[in-house]
């Protein structure tokens, strides 16, 4: 009883930013936790001194204390707030740390707890969460007017039209984008092998073949997802996404002049070139090159147009070194 009194009158000092007294309190009412083998309590402890290491923006270290508190969150059965609060604050955690597809994952499982939970305001928390995840690693998306929030969706909405409406293809789907949001990469391909064994349309495997390409991209297989870019590019030509995410594996294997015309292709691809995220790279790859004037020429663009948070750190941080 003492250590959750204890817990709450950190939750007011908290209030009152008096972080030395939270930590002191939320620390005494986990030394009570051990003693009386009180699992929750202690749990509670755990995730105040990681919400406030987070307030002082440490995330390495508010991460520890949630992965700590998750690793025997099984012990405190149906917390579903405790569970759902650690997930969302580990996923910022890690979008802070530059670490997109991790923050989206943990951020995905906040979704799923609030979808059990049957908690609508868990439910929008969560997906606000991803929207500022995505928006700090992307920023505004390719348009004109009404910028696209994900460029990709004509190739879903091309092969969910082949699939004419079937339950099977659309679950299909719809699990394929749920394990790529858990980095669940096997699973993803083995259903991105049924989808289209059952689909054998155009449309579909041109879908399949861009998922397959994201998954290379995100494990690092830089060649194999050049290759299928380029199969891609053929079948769906000036698509720009397609032009912008094979100047990015261009950059990462330091093909960089394949890179450079990949990225302007992709940029003149989208009406009145508005493509932050491109000029965004393009600057990153112009740098690589050494060449500043066109380096700042790019990035002001990208600034302009309202480029990620992300990139615009690491545009800042490399033009010193040229």
């Amino acid at each position: 009883m003492y250590g959750q009194v204890l817990l709450t009158l950190a939750g007011f000092e908290g209030e009152d930013n008096n972080l030395a007294q939270v930590k002191a309190l939320a620390e005494q009412a986990m030394n009570i936790a051990r003693q009386t083998e009180n699992i929750r309590l202690y749990h509670q402890g755990i995730n105040i001194l990681g919400n406030l290491l987070f307030q002082q923006k440490r995330y390495e270290e508010a991460l520890k204390h949630y992965f700590e508190a998750l690793r025997a969150l099984s012990d405190v059965q149906g917390d579903y707030f405790l569970a759902f609060d650690l997930h969302l604050k580990a996923g910022l955690c890690l979008s802070f740390m530059g670490d997109r597809f991790k923050a989206l994952e943990f951020l995905a499982e906040a979704e799923t707890i609030a979808g059990i939970s049957g908690n609508e305001v868990f439910a929008r928390e969560a997906q606000e969460a991803i929207a500022f995840v995505n928006h700090r690693f992307l920023g505004t998306m390719v348009g004109s007017d009404k910028p696209k929030v994900n460029p990709h969706q004509e190739l879903i909405d091309d092969a969910k039209k082949e699939i004419k409406g079937e339950m099977k293809g659309n679950v299909l789907i719809e699990d394929i984008f749920l394990y790529m949001g858990h980095q669940k990469y096997e699973l993803c391909m083995k259903r991105i092998e049924e989808l289209t064994k059952r689909y054998p349309s155009e449309n579909v495997r041109i879908l399949a073949m861009w998922i397959k390409s994201n998954i290379y991209m995100r494990t690092n297989k830089s060649k194999e997802e050049i290759d299928l870019l380029q199969e891609l590019n053929l079948l769906k030509p000036g698509f720009s996404i397609i032009l912008h995410n094979l100047g990015l594996a261009c950059s990462r294997l330091q093909r960089f002049g394949e890179a450079e015309q990949y990225l302007l292709q992709a940029i003149h691809s989208v009406e009145g070139a508005f493509y932050p995220l491109a000029h965004g790279n393009l600057a990153l790859v112009y740098i690589a090159l050494k060449k500043r004037d066109l380096a700042l020429h790019h990035y002001s663009i990208a600034k302009e147009q309202g480029a990620a948070e992300r990139i615009l750190e690491l545009i800042d941080q490399r033009l010193s070194t040229i």
